[in-house]
């Protein structure tokens, strides 16, 4: 099988899931944004806080480090022992620190800059911080649950599409040429 096909398979699969159970979804996906709240600031702790000697910078992205590690623990364990009651108050606690994150990162990214050290990655991350916070600010709801199952459909239509690009289905050339 070639990359079209297993892209194919997860994609289809990936969308099934967000068309048939979409509270599913969305908590495994409010537990991912927490597992890597956690780990972004581990990350920063360890390695940006350090990059720009100057004291407000080292000390807004300590905080960044320590809010989004305490994030992270609560997105990871409080539905699990809660037994997913909180949902919505969840998705807005991870929301508000996304946009805190984004803006601290926004920041950060400045200060890198101005000491020439590289910054792209920290300027992406921020930015799909700031992206993921609004979607979880816009549709914590029964909104996004709809929206999760029309992104479903989608991911599993594109997940078929490309399963048939990969076993040479779509896109045959007929005829002559």
């Amino acid at each position: 099988m070639n990359v079209f096909a297993v892209s194919g398979i997860v994609s289809a699969i990936v969308g099934l899931i967000m068309l048939l159970s979409p509270e599913g979804f969305i908590s495994a996906l409010v537990v991912s944004l927490g597992v890597a709240s956690f780990a972004s600031g581990v990350f920063t702790l360890l390695q940006f806080r350090k990059a720009v000697d100057e004291q407000a910078f080292r000390i807004s992205l300590t905080i960044r480090a320590f809010a989004g590690m305490a994030v992270g623990i609560t997105a990871i364990f409080l539905p699990i022992v809660v037994a997913g009651t909180v949902w919505i108050a969840l998705s807005y606690l991870v929301a508000s620190y996304l946009t805190i994150s984004a803006l601290v990162g926004f920041y950060g990214t400045y200060r890198l800059k101005v000491a020439q050290v590289p910054y792209l990655p920290y300027l992406y991350e921020s930015v799909i911080s700031l992206a993921a916070a609004l979607i979880l600010f816009i549709f914590p709801g029964t909104t996004g649950i709809v929206l999760v199952r029309i992104g479903g459909a989608m991911i599993t239509l594109l997940g078929v599409l490309l399963f048939l690009k990969g076993f040479g289905i779509l896109g045959k050339k007929t005829g002559s040429q």
